[in-house]
């Protein structure tokens, strides 16, 4: 049964006196409903805030829920600090995985074209490829 049924129902079965008494009860109940419900879309309405900061800035959404505060200046104070917090830890991690390997590198790539790979190319190729093999020889 819904919470204003069984109001009725007891406003029924009380004397006249109490009715209003029951009656400020039932109207307090409704706006103490009232007031949870708008808080819930107002914290809805601030996490959808903070949601779009965060992808703005190119971090996960789903830090949304743990970044939201009281107000509005509070939750983008919460995402900056996070932010900073967040790039940090990332260039620490980053900087103890790369400590003395140092970068990947590319494998290294052959500087030109020696005389063993000119003696197994086409003609064809050697044509199209004419202006690299001369500078090659040259050096």
């Amino acid at each position: 049964m819904e919470e204003q049924e069984i109001m009725e129902q007891e406003l029924q079965a009380e004397p006249e006196q109490e009715r209003p008494m029951l009656m400020r009860e039932a109207l307090e109940a409704e706006r103490r409903a009232l007031e949870a419900e708008k808080a819930a879309f107002a914290r809805q309405k601030l996490e959808r805030l903070v949601a779009a900061e965060l992808a703005e800035r190119g971090l996960s959404e789903e830090f949304a829920d743990f970044l939201t505060g009281e107000d509005e200046a509070e939750s983008l104070d919460r995402v900056e600090r996070f932010e900073a917090l967040f790039q940090q830890s990332l260039k620490a991690e980053i900087a103890r995985r790369m400590r003395g390997k140092g970068a990947p590198r590319e494998p290294a790539k052959p500087k030109g074209i020696s005389r063993e790979s000119l003696r197994s190319m086409s003609a064809k190729e050697i044509n199209a490829r004419w202006e690299e093999i001369a500078g090659a020889l040259k050096k």
